[in-house]
C-alpha cells in the first residue's frame, strides 16, 4: 500500500546577518610585540616587557576618612611644671637684671659710680641676670618645647687656670707697686673675674675627672639656682636665726658679726657662722637638683650638677666679699678667697650626692650611711673652714703666730691665712678622691648590638638552573 507524498514543506527562514564587531581604528587589533623567531640553534630570545595595568587608586581615601596616625608620647606632667616654674623665675630674674642695669645707669649719672663696692655689685647682677638668666630661659623654651640638649663639654681647665693666673697677677703687682687704682667701671671687671674664675677652674677640672656625666641645660639652670635661689632663701634664713640669737643671747642683731668684742657677741657670731650658716646653706645649695632627683642619671651626674649649683653660690659671694670688704684692697680679700670655690662647690656636690644616694640608691651597699654621711661631710666641712676664723683669738703661742705678718706675694696678710689654704689643700685631696671613686665606679658604655646585613639575593645561573 503505498502513501501519498506529503505537501512539501516551505523553506526555512534565513537568519539575519550578524551585525559584527566595531574595527579597530588604524585598520585594526594592535599587535602584540612578539619577537620574531630565533634561527636554529640560536638562544632564545626574551619577550619584551609587558606594558601592565595601570596602578590600582586603591579604595582610600573616601569621604569620611582619617589616615592612620602613629600614637603620641605621653605628656611628661613633672617636666612641663617644672618647665613653667622655671621660666617664670626666670622672667622674674631678667626683670630684676634690667633693674640693676637701670640703677648702674642712673649711679653712672650722679657720680656714685665712682664707689667701687657700688660697681662691682650692680655690675655683677646685672651681668649674672641678664646673661645667665637670659641663656637660662633658652633652655628651659627649649625644654618645654621638647628639644634636647647637648652634652656638657668645656675647654681644658688649664685654660681658666691661666687666665686666674694673669688676673690676680696683675692685681698683686698694682697692689705692690703702689699704683693707683684705675676708675671703678674699669677695675670692676678686674675684680669680677677674681672672683669667678677660680671657681670656674675648679667645675671644669671636677667635670673633666668625671667625664661630662651632664647636659648643658641641667648644669646651667643648677647654677642659677644656687647663684639666685638658694643664696636668697639662705640669706633669709640666716638673718631669722641671727635674729633669733640676738635675742636670745641679749645682743644687738644689726652688730652680730660686726667686731665681736663681748662673749654673748663671740658665742653669738660663733654659732651663726659655724653653725647655722652651714646647715642653713648645704640645705639650701642643692635646691635645684633636688628638683629632678628623680632624673639624674647616675651618682656623678648628682655630684656635679649640686657642685654648679655650689659653685653659682660661691661666685655670688666671693664677688660681694671682694667688691664689699676690700675696697682698695680688693686682691687681699680675692687672694683668701681663692679656694672659696672648693668650700661651695665640694660641700654642695657632697649633700646633693648624699641625696641621691638616699632616694635613688637601690641596690647600693649601706646607701643610706653613704647618703647621710656624705651630708654631714659637707656640713662638717662647711664649719671647720667658718670656725677656723676664730683661731686667731685663742691666747698664747697659738694666737701669737696666728697674728704674726708673713710674707704672701707681698700682700700685708698674716699667718692665720696659712690655715684656710691648708684646709683647701685638704678638700682638694678629698675631690680628687671622690672624683676618682665616682668614675671608676660608673657603668661602662655598652656598645649596641650590631644589625645582621640581609643575605644577598642569589644570582641566577646560566642556562636557567638556580
Amino acid at each position: 500500500m503505498s502513501y501519498p507524498d506529503p505537501a512539501p514543506r516551505p523553506p526555512d527562514a534565513v537568519p539575519a546577518p550578524a551585525p559584527g564587531y566595531p574595527r579597530y581604528p588604524q585598520g585594526g587589533m594592535p599587535a602584540y610585540p612578539y619577537p620574531p623567531p630565533a634561527p636554529y640553534g640560536a638562544p632564545p630570545t626574551a619577550y619584551g616587557a609587558y606594558p601592565g595595568y595601570p596602578p590600582y587608586p586603591g579604595y582610600y581615601p573616601y569621604p569620611g576618612y582619617y589616615p592612620y596616625l602613629p600614637p603620641q608620647p605621653k605628656r611628661d606632667t613633672y617636666r612641663l611644671v617644672i618647665g613653667i616654674v622655671a621660666t617664670v623665675l626666670l622672667s622674674l630674674t631678667i626683670l630684676a637684671g634690667f633693674l640693676f642695669a637701670l640703677v648702674l645707669l642712673v649711679a653712672s649719672t650722679n657720680g656714685a659710680i665712682d664707689n667701687l663696692a657700688l660697681t662691682s655689685f650692680l655690675g655683677f647682677g646685672t651681668l649674672a641676670a641678664l646673661g645667665g638668666g637670659g641663656v637660662g630661659l633658652y633652655f628651659t623654651i627649649r625644654a618645654l618645647l621638647g628639644r634636647p640638649s647637648a652634652q656638657m663639654r668645656l675647654p681644658s681647665y688649664l685654660v681658666p687656670l691661666g687666665l686666674t693666673a694673669v688676673v690676680l697677677g696683675v692685681g698683686i703687682f698694682q697692689h705692690d707697686a703702689g699704683l693707683p687704682q684705675a676708675p671703678a667701671l674699669l677695675e670692676t671687671p678686674l675684680l669680677l673675674l677674681s672672683g669667678i674664675l677660680p671657681a670656674v677652674t675648679i667645675f671644669t677640672f671636677t667635670a673633666q675627672r668625671l667625664g661630662y656625666p651632664t647636659t648643658w641645660r641641667r648644669a646651667w639652670l643648677a647654677y642659677l639656682s644656687g647663684t639666685f635661689l638658694a643664696t636668697l632663701l639662705a640669706l633669709i634664713l640666716e638673718l631669722v636665726a641671727a635674729g633669733i640669737l640676738a635675742s636670745l643671747l641679749k645682743v644687738d642683731a644689726g652688730n652680730i658679726t660686726a667686731n665681736p668684742n663681748t662673749t654673748p657677741q663671740l658665742v653669738a657670731t660663733f654659732l651663726l657662722t659655724a653653725l647655722v650658716a652651714p646647715l642653713v646653706e648645704e640645705g639650701f645649695k642643692p635646691i635645684g637638683p633636688l628638683t629632678i632627683i628623680g632624673r639624674i642619671r647616675g651618682p656623678a651626674e648628682a655630684f656635679i650638677l649640686g657642685m654648679a649649683a655650689g659653685m653659682g653660690f660661691a661666685i655670688l659671694e666671693t664677688t660681694e666679699y671682694i667688691g664689699g670688704f676690700g675696697g682698695a684692697d680688693w686682691i687681699i680679700v680675692a687672694v683668701e678667697r681663692l679656694g672659696a670655690g672648693l668650700i661651695h662647690g665640694v660641700g654642695a656636690g657632697m649633700a646633693t650626692l648624699g641625696w641621691y644616694y638616699i632616694f635613688r640608691g637601690k641596690g647600693v651597699a649601706q646607701r643610706y650611711l653613704k647618703g647621710f654621711g656624705a651630708i654631714g661631710y659637707a656640713v662638717l666641712q662647711h664649719g671647720l673652714f667658718n670656725g677656723s676664723t676664730f683661731l686667731e683669738l685663742l691666747p698664747g703661742p697659738v694666737g701669737n703666730f696666728l697674728q704674726s705678718p708673713i710674707w704672701f706675694f707681698g700682700l700685708p696678710e698674716t699667718a692665720a691665712i696659712l690655715v684656710p689654704f691648708a684646709i683647701y689643700i685638704a678638700i682638694l685631696g678629698v675631690l680628687i678622691w671622690v672624683t676618682g671613686h665616682l668614675r671608676a665606679s660608673a657603668p661602662a658604655a655598652t656598645t649596641p648590638p650590631a644589625i645582621p646585613a640581609p643575605p644577598a639575593p642569589a644570582m641566577p645561573v646560566p642556562g636557567g638552573v638556580r
